[in-house]
């Protein structure tokens, strides 16, 4: 509040149910940035068997927020009581853990000071390099009449848009395109500590990696979203022993590029819920044929 940032935190929220999670996808959509703070616990389970608070964490990346994650730095200090006794839920929050750890940096906190500290200037940094929409005093709102001119521009060049994408519009014609079966090279970016970043090439598939990224497409994820899952995927095959990892801009942009070639998926330059305009990812129906084809179990 002191920063003059208005907070929608945990606390101002009804009691969790099963329907809890719709409630605050809707709070979560109308803020500009998410903060987790992870401790001892793992939290109360959603009907689907994770956390409510790593279904909150997945849906802000999926709508493109800008997580600010700080972890606590010796967990193994925390007094029992305020820990999981549940082995499960130990081994769930630990699983947690290393996934919000993956394409990102994290902060370490060790006592509410620390905490106090990291939120500030993380904060700092994020809306200084990511300026957001934030809230405006109703007195300095544009007047009717302008929104009403604007609103009419805004149609316009929608429709000007359409005219032009029709008319450069075109399918891929190359009768060459690698298949899905064959095997690529995809570089990384490893932060084995902080600081020290290390480069490693992955052999995969074009089968694997869209296999991988393909049932999260369904939810129409933003370009940024897209990019840590395949890195989060490609990340398993790396083992332990790093901080964070993240696909090569340019082998990331290959990908795109080659399933946009192939037929399945279409990705659009859309406004997102906080304004801004974000490239989005879109499933087309081969796509939706293809992912069965490489994901479902057979008998």
């Amino acid at each position: 509040m002191q920063m003059k940032c208005m907070p929608a935190g945990m606390e101002f929220f009804p009691a969790q149910d099963t329907g809890q999670i719709e409630f605050i996808k809707k709070v979560i959509a109308d803020c500009d940035y998410y903060i987790l703070i992870m401790g001892g616990r793992y939290g109360s389970l959603s009907p689907e068997g994770i956390s409510y608070t790593e279904a909150e964490f997945d849906y802000a990346l999926s709508i493109g927020l800008k997580p600010l994650v700080f972890l606590h730095g010796n967990p193994d200090s925390i007094p029992r009581g305020k820990t999981d006794k549940n082995d499960e839920l130990a081994s769930k929050l630990e699983a947690f853990r290393a996934k919000v750890s993956v394409g990102r940096l994290v902060k370490a906190w060790n006592s509410a000071d620390q905490l106090q500290s990291a939120v500030i200037v993380s904060l700092v940094e994020t809306i200084t390099q990511y300026p957001a929409v934030g809230w405006v005093r109703a007195n300095s709102l544009p007047s009717t009449t302008v929104l009403t001119q604007v609103s009419e521009l805004a149609a316009q060049n929608e429709e000007l848009r359409a005219k032009v994408q029709q008319l450069y519009r075109t399918e891929p014609t190359l009768s060459n395109l690698a298949p899905l079966e064959e095997r690529v090279r995809i570089n990384m970016s490893v932060e084995i500590s902080r600081g020290i970043l290390s480069e490693y090439a992955l052999e995969t598939s074009w089968s694997e990696i869209f296999g991988a990224v393909a049932p999260y497409l369904l939810e129409t994820p933003a370009d940024e979203s897209v990019k840590n899952r395949l890195s989060e995927h490609l990340a398993t095959k790396l083992g332990r022993g790093y901080r964070s990892t993240q696909i090569a801009e340019h082998d990331f942009q290959t990908v795109k590029i080659q399933f946009m070639a192939l037929g399945l998926v279409e990705i659009k330059h859309l406004q997102s819920t906080a304004g801004t305009m974000v490239l989005y990812w879109f499933i087309t129906a081969k796509g939706r044929e293809t992912m069965f084809e490489v994901r479902a179990v057979r008998a």
